[in-house]
């Protein structure tokens, strides 16, 4: 999401909003939303920042969804594997980019299934043992 406030009638603002519109036609998903104000109108602003920063939740929470789905685990799952290792719980942890994924929590997810299916038979070893250790 970019947000462009400027002053009204700035030049080399209107000069960046053709710019603009070149790049959002390359990447259809950007939330792209310009503000123009006189220093008057703060609650116009307010509220258009506010229904942008909605839109970008939603969005977030889809390409969550899609992604949590492509992977083929539940969140519980996620969960859980996340709680045997601890080094993915540090608040610097550092989570790989990956191409056409914005979200952090998307990203992570799909980092902790990789990192679930390169360590599939370690993982389910320990939670059979877990499971065992509960019945005894």
């Amino acid at each position: 999401m970019v947000l462009a406030l400027k002053p009204f009638g700035c030049m080399p603002s209107s000069q960046s909003d053709g710019v603009q519109s070149a790049v959002i036609n390359k990447f259809r998903d950007m939330i792209f939303l310009p503000i123009e104000t006189s220093g008057e109108g703060e609650v116009n602003a307010h509220s258009r920042v506010q229904m942008a920063l909605g839109e970008a939740k939603a969005k977030a929470k889809a390409e969550f969804e899609t992604v949590l789905q492509s992977t083929g685990k539940s969140l519980d799952d996620i969960r859980a594997f996340v709680a045997d290792h601890r080094e993915l719980r540090r608040p610097f942890y550092h989570i790989p980019h990956r191409e056409g994924i914005a979200g952090t929590a998307a990203r992570f997810v799909l980092h902790v299934s990789d990192l679930m299916n390169s360590r599939a038979g370690n993982w389910k070893r320990s939670q059979v043992r877990l499971a065992n250790a509960e019945v005894a």
